[in-house]
């Protein structure tokens, strides 16, 4: 009995010394996750230039991953994921600052012809020089062209960037079509308007012509 009493308690101190030191290591990795955080985000403040705002971006999102994986609480994984939104949506502002496909120095699409999509869509050949691949392009462009709330929303997790976008599409096709239906009045509008006045016009002609009669 005493030996089982001897065992049962070097168990648990065994028990308690594992579970002492899983919570030192837990938090000797968050802290160096965090420290890793705040370095990008101070590097985010200095970053003027495509490659060194990527670098933020790739750090964030791998530090986002890691702490994920390590369970290491949503309060890092959210800081993280914040540092992440914002390098992309700096990283997307720099690159539709880039040269457009069909500028100076590309050839046009050929004599009489028109390419209109030139002026629209940035040189994709230097993405791949970046090494910026066309999706975290296109996202980062998303988020550039999103309102700073919007942006904020989604650095804070309450929203996604595919959700926002999707709302942004719809609201987009609501003024079109409010705008759409608006025409569509005036000019019916313009339209009785111009009925009336021949329906006058021509009631004042057959008057006049009873009257000469």
């Amino acid at each position: 009995m005493t030996s089982d009493l001897v065992r049962g308690d070097a168990r648990r101190g065994l028990q308690i010394e594992t579970s002492v030191a899983l919570a030192l290591s837990t938090r000797v990795t968050t802290d160096k996750v965090i420290a890793q955080l705040r370095k990008a985000e101070r590097a985010l403040c200095e970053a003027t230039t495509i490659h060194e705002t990527k670098v933020v971006a790739d750090v964030a999102a791998a530090q986002e991953v890691f702490a994920s994986r390590q369970q290491l609480g949503e309060t890092v994984i959210g800081y993280a994921h914040s540092i992440k939104t914002h390098a992309l949506a700096k990283l997307g502002e720099l690159l539709r600052q880039m040269p457009k496909a069909g500028g100076p120095g590309v050839a046009g699409p050929g004599r009489g012809k028109t390419d209109h999509r030139s002026a629209l869509v940035p040189d994709r050949s230097t993405y791949a020089e970046l090494g910026i691949d066309k999706k975290t392009a296109a996202v980062a462009q998303a988020l550039a062209e999103l309102p700073e709330p919007v942006r904020q929303a989604i650095a804070t997790r309450e929203m996604t960037v595919t959700k926002a976008c999707r709302a942004r599409a719809s609201q987009a096709r609501r003024t079109a079509s409010s705008a759409t239906c608006m025409a569509q009045s005036n000019r019916a509008e313009q339209s009785g308007r111009a009925t009336w006045a021949s329906t006058a016009l021509s009631s004042d002609a057959a008057g006049e012509h009873e009257r000469q009669a």
